[in-house]
């Protein structure tokens, strides 16, 4: 969830609140547990937006023109 929040720029819940609703409409599946759950992008999407299975250690985050290293 941290990896979302640094992305997107939210709180942690606020991420888990965009991410459910991104699980509703199909563009996310829900996996892990109800307390700590974890957001998969289908493979369907991920050619078009260049993802890789992966984790999300090491996500970098551009803030005011500087980069930081989330993870």
């Amino acid at each position: 969830m941290q990896s979302l929040a640094a992305i997107w720029r939210e709180p942690e819940e606020k991420a888990k609140e965009i991410a459910l609703r991104l699980v509703d409409i199909g563009f996310f599946e829900k996996r892990g547990t109800f307390i700590d759950p974890e957001f998969w992008v289908p493979f369907l999407y991920r050619p078009a937006l260049n993802l890789v299975q992966g984790t999300a250690e090491g996500v970098t985050v551009e803030v005011n023109d500087e980069i930081e290293e989330q993870g």
